[in-house]
């Protein structure tokens, strides 16, 4: 079974079970998608409201796709599993062993994408919040105090805060 860390899916049973220097990559990979999110940014960068909305534009595509990716995740991960099962099967044929490696290549390539959307945001000081939502997070100062000015994916610009820790349901109107 897939578990999750914070609604970004984790590694597929199958990562954990393959062998090899592809395998050992994957591993590498997801370990890094979870550790940017759980993490803390290492060197703060905080926005002013300002800021935040003109990096709306670079921001959005990345955001959409990893709301994409993170959603279609599950149903390449059931592709997955059901090819495995047929190619396990004894009267599994070149066929199945073929659609099980590209329900392989097609999980690792959206991990691949995925790590590389979540990592352009964490480089920006961006904060992933919420991936299936689209919903992240930017570093601010509102009367001194640290705060995080939050944006999800369809909005228009960035018109809300939150005071840290509290999260999407702690939103107010700038």
């Amino acid at each position: 079974m897939i578990g999750t860390t914070w609604g970004l899916p984790s590694a597929p049973t199958v990562a954990r079970r393959a062998t090899g220097a592809s395998s050992r990559r994957r591993l590498r990979a997801v370990a890094s998608i979870e550790r940017s999110i759980v993490e803390p940014v290492q060197r703060l960068r905080t926005y002013t409201v300002d800021e935040a909305n003109r990096e709306l534009p670079r921001v959005r595509p990345i955001v959409a796709q990893i709301a994409e990716l993170s959603a279609l995740r599950p149903d390449l991960e059931e592709q997955l599993r059901m090819a495995e099962y047929s190619a396990q099967r004894p009267s599994a044929n070149g066929d199945d062993h073929e659609r099980e490696q590209q329900a392989r290549d097609a999980v690792q390539g959206a991990e691949e994408e995925l790590l590389k959307a979540v990592l352009s945001l964490n480089t920006m000081g961006i904060q992933l919040k919420g991936p299936l939502e689209g919903l992240i997070d930017f570093p601010s100062y509102r009367d001194g105090e640290l705060v995080e000015l939050c944006w999800k994916l369809g909005e228009e610009r960035v018109a809300h805060w939150h005071r840290v820790g509290e999260g999407f349901t702690g939103r107010k109107k700038l």
